[in-house]
């Protein structure tokens, strides 16, 4: 059963604006949300009935986000034909910016496969490498998918029944999970239906070819190539010979993956602060840990995907379900242990010199501003929990921010891996502002600022700004809800 306990305790009368005047003041609804027969919904407070948006998700759906932080919809919510064209759009993208030759194969072939992975160093011209990502943000058709009905009605139905009317004060940031902010909210309420897209680059992960030997290519697909391939390994081994098989398969993936020269997997990582949800981190000139703004707040991300891994090894996604109810517990009770640990480093250090010891980089600190990093041999208790989650070509994935996640660490499957992330922003002050960049960026055809700046100018040469809807002009915050 979907519990939704308080959305139901007052009415919502109000929503951030966007007037373009920077940031708005609260308005007075003016259209009322789309009904729905109350029974397809259960609420615990009858005297208070708030409204339920009307959207493509099915109960069962939000009901499985709401107890899992995740849930893949597999109804086929946007045009095939929007993914094709996108898939045929990065193509050209990349041969135009990479020099990436993909002669007359077809899309999605083992021959495509085959002939780029020749190539694979070529693409460090348009990314870093991590995840298989691209920087590719102003494609037409990535436009034409963020701005789809179907996409954003279930992001109203998800941001409804989770994190728009409910809020915590700045003092209660450390608190657990628990009923009273099960979806935390420092910004407080926000109409659902008022967003924005969130502007982002696309996955292209070419696949490791195995050239030598079929054998091997079975064996490693077989095993699981998560961040924590013996973890995921051994959850599925119930004797002890399977020990040395799993060891086997290890330094298999091992071999493979010194194969890479770029695209690697993305590491098991959250896409918060767990140690404090609504700030990121960096170390001031005395080496400590300050708190900064977010850039943005992406409570909820998404990715439509346009191939198919059913299985482990050809490059999908995996998670550990329920986390998101224990994330911020789990980590504060680990943060004393952290500590313990680097404080027995830096004693062990003074120990083996004499020279005066620089204090270490804090253990927890964030390496990407506002996202945190499993490291090698920590966190083991939770690594154990990792779950495969198969994908197909249409399947949209949806998680909850708190919930730790990776693409598998090597991708031995038969084609690239391709998927466009399309996730939106609740309308609060800190996104609203961000918009007004996204804004600046869809009109230059710019990156991000805080990407690398070797790519930043990729797409402003002969850019065009690509076409949008009355609801993409909404969600890119060139026209007001």
């Amino acid at each position: 059963m979907l519990k939704i306990k308080n959305i139901t305790k007052r009415l919502f009368n109000g929503g951030y604006n966007n007037n373009n005047k920077g940031l708005s003041t609260m308005t007075t609804l003016t259209k009322p949300f789309n009904m729905v027969p109350t029974s397809t919904m259960e609420f615990q407070d009858n005297s208070m009935m708030k409204p339920v948006f009307k959207g493509p998700l099915t109960k069962e759906e939000l009901e499985h986000f709401n107890e899992n932080g995740y849930v893949v919809v597999k109804s086929k919510l946007i045009d095939d034909r929007l993914l094709t064209n996108h898939q045929i759009e990065v193509r050209e993208y990349l041969k135009n910016n990479a020099s990436i030759d993909f002669g007359n194969t077809t899309i999605g072939s083992i021959e495509e496969s085959e002939l780029l992975w020749k190539q694979e160093s070529k693409m460090g011209n348009v990314s870093n490498g991590f995840g298989g990502m691209v920087n590719f943000y102003h494609g037409k058709y990535e436009y034409k998918i963020r701005e789809d009905k179907n996409l954003y009605d279930s992001f109203v139905q998800l941001f409804q029944s989770t994190y728009s009317t409910t809020s915590i004060t700045k003092d209660d940031l450390n608190l657990s999970y628990n009923d009273e902010n099960e979806w935390p909210n420092e910004y407080g309420e926000f109409d659902p239906q008022h967003m924005f897209m969130f502007v982002n680059r696309c996955g292209f992960r070419i696949p490791t070819i195995i050239e030598d030997s079929s054998s091997s290519s079975s064996s490693s697909s077989s095993s699981s190539s998560s961040s924590s391939s013996s973890s995921s390994s051994s959850s599925s081994s119930s004797s002890s010979s399977s020990s040395s098989s799993s060891s086997s398969s290890s330094n298999n993936n091992k071999a493979i993956e010194q194969k890479i020269k770029l695209q690697k997997g993305t590491g098991l990582h959250l896409d918060c602060n767990p140690f404090h949800l609504f700030r990121g981190e960096h170390l001031n000139k005395d080496n400590q840990i300050e708190h900064i703004p977010l850039r943005f707040w992406q409570p909820i991300q998404a990715f439509i995907s346009c191939t198919d891994t059913p299985k482990p090894g050809q490059g999908g996604f995996w998670t550990i379900p329920k986390f998101h109810k224990k994330c911020v517990k789990y980590f504060n009770q680990h943060k004393s242990q952290l500590q313990q640990q680097q404080k027995q480093q830096q004693q062990q250090q003074q120990q083996q010199s004499s020279d005066q010891i620089p204090t270490p980089i804090p253990t927890e600190i964030l390496k990407r501003g506002n996202a945190y990093d499993f490291q090698d041999g920590q966190h083991l208790d939770i690594v154990d929990e990792l779950k495969f989650i198969p994908i197909e070509r249409g399947d949209i994935l949806f998680w909850d921010w708190r919930m730790p996640h990776c693409n598998d660490t090597i991708h031995i499957g038969p084609s690239i891996r391709e998927v466009v992330y399309a996730a939106h922003l609740p309308m609060v002050p800190v996104n609203i502002q961000y918009a007004e960049a996204q804004k600046i960026w869809y009109q230059t055809g710019k990156h991000p600022s805080y990407v690398a700046k070797k790519f930043s100018n990729l797409e402003t040469i002969n850019y065009s700004q690509p076409h949008l809807s009355d609801l993409g002009k909404k969600l890119l915050s060139i026209e007001p809800f």
